[in-house]
């Protein structure tokens, strides 16, 4: 017995454009700064105060609740530490997150002009010039720019700036967040701090295990920097580059899982349609994740590495 035929759709897929890891590894190395500077800032203080109270010999064994001063004097260090970090990630933190997005914006860029290009210099030997929708890709350019790739880039990048200020929008709203989560850094990190610091004194812990808790809180802030910096990088270069495609007119991509994330959600792995690799969806809408019950773009989940294919119906 025959198969019943499906009416499938058939798409043209654009080229893939992948997150620029220089960018990635860029806004990395800025963070890991970020949080080096102040974890040895923070370090050097603490210990600072205590050598006033004891030499480092009698220090290995003071009990800290013994002494009531410290308690005291600990609180008026921390709180200066904070104001002093809370302002200069502030400040730092706004200038690091206009960096990367202008780096991933110029990336982007770039890629997606030759990306188009590639796709229309391919329809003008293929048999889908009758699709409505490529009649109206390919009508916003003149015969002579379709034929000329230095005339079709400028043309190209033209093109863009009519939609500057919903760019503007985007980029001022990616920057904000950016900034929230960098001066979070921040804020998580002095809590553990202040939270060894008094555990210390109450429990008249010596010297030496405050400063291995001090050292552990820095390289736990080190490694969470390296998760933001990233997720952040995908996530700016996944609006960004949505808000290309609909700009020039394609509303529709396929799901492609990028797996080696922190977190390798099931239904992003399992292929379409059972799961959402592979499936096309509206880029104006995104698609149903029943693990969240929501409709998502990729990469907004926290640590989703996962991008979009755009894709013309023909």
């Amino acid at each position: 017995m025959k198969k019943k035929k499906t009416d499938q759709k058939k798409y043209l897929t654009l080229n893939r454009i992948n997150v620029n890891a220089g960018v990635i590894s860029w806004y990395i190395s800025e963070l890991v700064k970020l949080v080096k500077i102040m974890s040895k800032t923070y370090e050097q203080k603490i210990l600072a105060l205590y050598d006033k109270k004891e030499s480092k010999e009698q220090l290995k064994e003071i009990k800290y609740a013994t002494d009531d001063s410290i308690g005291s004097q600990s609180r008026i260090l921390l709180n200066k530490l904070n104001k002093t970090y809370q302002e200069y990630y502030d400040k730092k933190g706004k200038k690091t997150s206009e960096g990367m997005l202008a780096r991933v914006e110029k990336s982007l860029k770039k890629s997606m002009e030759l990306s188009f290009y590639a796709f229309v210099a391919k329809l003008d030997k293929s048999n889908y010039i009758g699709s409505e929708i490529v009649k109206k890709l390919v009508s916003q350019f003149s015969p002579e720019v379709l034929s000329d790739k230095q005339k079709f880039l400028k043309a190209f990048s033209l093109k863009t700036k009519l939609y500057s200020e919903v760019s503007n929008n985007i980029k001022k709203t990616t920057i904000m967040n950016n900034v929230e989560l960098i001066k979070s850094i921040q804020q998580q990190y002095h809590r553990e701090i202040s939270q060894s610091i008094y555990d210390s004194i109450i429990n008249g812990r010596p010297q030496n295990e405050l400063v291995k808790l001090i050292r552990e809180a820095g390289n736990k802030t080190v490694r969470r920097a390296r998760l933001i910096a990233r997720d952040q990088v995908n996530k700016a270069h996944s609006v960004l580059y949505m808000q290309e495609l609909k700009q020039n007119g394609i509303t529709k991509a396929k799901w492609v899982h990028i797996g080696g994330g922190k977190t390798d959600r099931k239904t992003h792995i399992a292929k379409a349609p059972n799961g959402l690799n592979g499936a096309i969806f509206d880029l104006t809408k995104g698609i149903y994740d029943p693990t969240v019950d929501k409709f998502i773009q990729p990469a907004e989940l926290p640590f989703c590495r996962c991008i979009s294919v755009p894709v013309v119906e023909v």
